[in-house]
């Protein structure tokens, strides 16, 4: 990366501050492993289906192999089994440009604009395999460039008003545009009949009668009664074309009014109205046009029910039939998308969302004789009652086109203390909070009217986060610093209903379930950071010795209901353990401080720790955990003329 930054005195009066950056990443995404921790899961036990690989209907493992393959417990430290067509880099340009007018009308006040432009291209395509597996099984692709590009401008003005309020207004505009291509896959899969009438009882339109009447036909030509039976039972390609357009508009102000030289209270406001534009393109596999291309390149496939892909093998099980028709498809199709794809839909719609986020804050600052003959030199009490808003938004979600994530709104409570003491060599802030959302964000599996499992946004319906925040700073010396941060949240919900996911897979039924008892995701209760530094001043520079400790408790990595009931049989498979980290680092400057040489080691003691993991107990049925980095070092050198 490169920066480049200007300030032109152009008056007394005007600052023109000029701001350029240009960033190109070529990167690996972080290694992770998998788990299964949940045998009922849908693509584990609970639909019974087979996957390429399989050759007994009675004994299924191809599933729980690939994730075994890429086991932590299964790979050296450090290394991962991802397979080989897995491409999983991070190829990213990106430019920032940005100028900042000030103008200062007078003494008391004053104008700032600042203009905005930043543009990022995604080079792809990117590939992962979602069940955290090698085989490509559960195919999630990046294909071609992601493109983002922005345009901001935002207006201030700061002053003063009565010699006693301090006020800011303004107004803020953004244009935005993102565009990307992407295509989930799954390969074609297997089920024995009396499965796969389970599977075909969800399909809208579906003669369950006929089907059965032609399964029992076909299995007769079969010696031993049954007959392997081979279906896109799973999306085999999904590819989305997606364009968001997107418009920011919002106006705020805030004043703050010094009622005495000991009291104040600031209030102010924000309108913001946002406007999404989506456009989007789905094609779908021709699963028509893929049966006739199995069945014309094997004749033992026969087709069965062309508008699921399905087809009856003349053989055996042993024989692996679903390597033989997936390998059909793959020579057939070499790329990335591995299938003939039908006709394109198209949906489009524009959203606006709007919201006015008011807030208040009133400080006392105590009076300095209030405090004389004690140990504390100042402090000031303070409570703030504020709302916030994030914009919705639409979402691609499976076969039906966009879907519509309501806005998330927050109402904060907070009262807090700061003070300094003992000759102000010691900082002391504490801030306890209560925060209750409406509508927020979360992901989600769910399954679109095809009864596909879409992975996507959706709003809970309230929910509560509550907590307090301690942070010290102390010099016990001169030399010596040491900085202390503390945090502690109970998060739960109030409200969080949801539909269970096999009664929709199954049967297309929208069973209600409570989810409100379980725990926010990839929330920690606890977190804490201790770091302690000496200066030591010498004729040969100045040296400064630090050490950091950092701690974060456990935490849920749940997606669903599954990942919930999981943990409570055995915690282990859906939570990341807590863990303490320790950085140090040595810097030397010289006397004149325009040099200075540091030498870092970051993770000192080579912890291994998750930094991020999806837990899918009902679909999927699995955990997929990312490390987090290693004992890392390295050397910085700083020359300012």
């Amino acid at each position: 990366s490169a920066i480049f930054q200007t300030r032109w005195l152009a008056s007394d009066d005007l600052t023109i501050d000029g701001f350029a950056f240009v960033g190109r990443t070529r990167e690996n995404f972080p290694s992770y492993h998998c788990r299964i921790i949940n045998d009922d899961a849908l693509f584990v036990d609970g639909l019974g289906i087979l996957w390429p690989g399989d050759t007994d209907p009675n004994n299924p493992s191809a599933y729980r192999d690939n994730c075994a393959a890429n086991a932590r417990e299964s790979q050296k430290d450090l290394h991962t089994n991802q397979g080989d067509s897995q491409r999983q880099h991070k190829d990213q340009d990106e430019l920032m440009l940005g100028l900042t007018f000030d103008y200062q009308f007078n003494a008391d006040h004053s104008m700032k604009s600042i203009i905005g432009y930043r543009d990022a291209t995604k080079y792809n395509p990117q590939t992962t395999a979602d069940e955290g597996g090698p085989a490509e099984f559960l195919r999630a692709d990046l294909l071609d460039d992601s493109l983002q590009e922005s345009l901001t401008f935002e207006l201030q003005f700061n002053g003063v008003l009565f010699d006693s309020i301090d006020y800011a207004a303004g107004i803020f505009w953004q244009d935005e545009y993102k565009s990307e291509r992407f295509n989930t896959a799954n390969p074609l899969v297997g089920s024995e009949p009396i499965d796969f009438l389970g599977l075909a009882a969800g399909q809208a339109g579906l003669d369950l009668d006929m089907l059965t009447d032609l399964l029992s036909g076909i299995t007769g030509l079969i010696p031993g009664g049954t007959v392997p039976l081979v279906a896109a039972a799973l999306p085999l390609a999904t590819v989305q074309d997606f364009d968001i357009d997107g418009e920011t508009f919002a106006a705020f102000t805030q004043a703050t009014w010094h009622i005495t030289d000991h009291l104040e209270l600031t209030v102010g406001g924000r309108y913001t109205e946002e406007t999404r534009d989506s456009y989007l393109v789905t094609r779908s596999a021709d699963l028509a046009e893929v049966t006739s291309i199995v069945s014309s390149a094997d004749p033992r496939f026969v087709p069965l029910l062309p508008s699921m892909g399905a087809m009856a093998f003349l053989g055996r099980w042993s024989q692996d039939p679903l390597s033989i028709a997936n390998n059909i498809l793959r020579e057939r199709f070499p790329g990335d998308i591995r299938a003939p794809l039908g006709d394109a839909k198209i949906d489009e719609r524009e959203d606006t969302f709007r919201q006015f986020t008011p807030m208040a804050s009133a400080a006392y600052i105590f009076p300095e004789e209030l405090l004389d003959g004690s140990l504390i030199n100042s402090a000031m009490v303070y409570a703030t009652w504020s709302n916030g808003f994030k914009s919705g938004f639409q979402e691609p979600f499976g076969l039906d086109g966009l879907s519509v994530v309501e806005p998330e709104e927050l109402e904060n409570r907070e009262v807090g203390i700061k003070i300094d003491a003992l000759e102000r060599s010691l900082r002391v802030n504490l801030a306890a909070y209560s925060m209750t959302f409406q509508n927020m964000h979360l992901i989600t599996v769910n399954v679109d009217s095809n009864n596909t499992l879409v992975v996507g946004s959706q709003n809970a319906g309230e929910s509560l986060i509550e907590g307090a925040e301690l942070e010290v700073m102390w010099f016990p010396s001169m030399n010596t610093m040491v900085n202390f941060t503390y945090s502690n949240n109970n998060y739960r919900y109030e409200e969080f209903m949801d539909n269970d996911l096999k009664s929709l897979a199954l049967r297309g039924e929208f069973v209600p379930i409570d989810r409100s008892d379980e725990e926010f995701a990839v929330s920690p209760e606890e977190t804490a950071a201790l770091g302690i530094q000496y200066t030591l001043n010498t004729e040969f520079g100045r040296f400064v010795p630090r050490l950091d400790a950092s701690y974060k408790s456990d935490i849920y990595l749940g997606l669903d209901r599954g990942a919930w009931e999981a943990s409570k049989r055995k915690e282990a498979l859906t939570y990341a353990d807590a863990y303490v980290l320790f950085d140090a680092r040595l810097s030397w400057s010289n006397d004149a401080d325009d040099l200075s040489i540091a030498a870092y080691v970051k993770n000192l003691t080579d912890e291994r720790y998750d930094i991020g993991a999806v837990a899918a107990g009902d679909s999927i049925g699995t955990l997929t955990t990312v490390l987090g980095d290693p004992r890392t070092y390295g050397i910085e050198l700083r020359k300012t003329f």
